[in-house]
């Protein structure tokens, strides 16, 4: 309601303005339309940029999105795919010191974005370690040697 009323009051300038002969109301009146007009004409060649920044970024997009899609790393799905499979593909494009375990499986490409995995590499990849003892670890019930007895450690969060 109120900025209607606000709204309003640009027209009354001008029509007391050359009702009343008042100058200082023809001028409020001509300077309020004049701001208006180039606030539209900044809005509209804005506008006009931003379309065509779209427009001409779009094949690039198309291509990164296309590239960088972790469902790659998921041939059949999330959930029919196995994990670890899932994870060495994630990570192959994460790390750039992790081995992958499957060599012939799809590899996020480096370039991508890194939040994909959110975790931190354990110290022994760091390292360039071999973390297959991590999974006999698990396998026989311990942990495994860079988690530390109580599952917290250096892996992953």
């Amino acid at each position: 309601c109120w900025s209607i009323a606000v709204g309003l009051l640009v027209p009354l300038c001008g029509y007391l303005g050359v009702k009343q002969n008042s100058a200082g109301l023809m001028g409020c009146f001509s300077w309020c339309n004049a701001l208006h007009c180039c606030c539209g004409l900044f809005s509209m060649v804005t506008m006009a940029a931003v379309i065509f920044c779209t427009v001409a970024a779009s094949p690039g997009i198309f291509e990164f999105l296309e590239r960088c899609d972790p469902i790659q790393c998921a041939p059949q799905g999330f959930n029919a795919t196995a994990s670890n499979r899932v994870v060495d593909c994630l990570a192959a494009g994460t790390w750039e010191v992790y081995t992958p375990k499957f060599p012939n499986g799809p590899r996020l490409p480096s370039e991508c974005p890194k939040f994909f995995l959110d975790c931190e590499l354990p110290e022994a990849v760091r390292a360039g370690q071999d973390l297959q003892r991590t999974s006999q670890a698990r396998a026989a019930g311990r942990a495994p040697y860079w988690e530390g007895a109580n599952g917290g450690g250096l892996g992953p969060r």
